[in-house]
């Protein structure tokens, strides 16, 4: 097996020790990069605050679900997380939080034009924030609805209505895209 270092951590326990920490680095820096508290992450996460702080520090292990947790309230996918060959976790901050936003129909994912129902420069966090502008005064018939007419009407991001709605980016992606493909008109917004 491996071999015994030292302070008799056996070397396979070392990289995994790295590779842990790094892990727990990239997680925090896409969760600042976003503007989120940790109580925000561990909110939309549905994980305890203290698990996701141990993780961030690199600190013990975590499951699969949790790591999945956290890609979902942070809107990028698992991979972003770990380090594969020269694509070290190590290597670089992550992007700008519109890259990691899944992908979204070239209409909807023009930037807002400086009309007044283009969306404000933050991201909205609450509901009251997406009753503002090009959803002021409009009643929809479900969640899903509002959460579709966010995105494509008031051009937020899938990743930022993910989190005000506390879907996975992955299901609203979805939504927008039935709705895109069941309403010709969509496509010409």
């Amino acid at each position: 097996m491996g071999t015994i270092t030292s302070n008799g951590r056996s070397d396979r326990a070392a990289r995994a020790a790295v590779g842990v920490a790094a892990l727990g680095r990239r997680i925090h820096d896409h969760r600042t990069a976003q503007g989120l508290s940790l109580q925000e992450f561990a909110t939309l996460a549905g994980v305890a605050a203290p698990a996701l702080s141990a993780l961030e520090r690199g600190e013990g292990a975590t499951s699969l679900s949790t790591l999945f947790a956290a890609a979902d309230a942070l809107g990028v996918p698992v991979r972003s997380f770990v380090s594969v060959g020269e694509t070290s976790a190590d290597a670089a901050p992550p992007p700008p939080v519109g890259d990691h936003a899944p992908a979204v129909p070239a209409a909807v994912a023009e930037p807002p034009s400086s009309d007044p129902a283009s969306p404000a420069e933050r991201a909205p966090r609450t509901f009251a924030d997406l009753r503002k502008g090009a959803l002021a005064d409009r009643s929809f018939d479900s969640l899903p609805q509002f959460a579709v007419a966010a995105v494509m009407e008031a051009r937020y991001s899938v990743a930022a209505i993910a989190r005000v709605f506390r879907v996975p980016a992955w299901k609203l992606q979805g939504w927008v895209d039935e709705k895109t493909a069941s309403d010709p008109a969509a496509h010409r917004r």
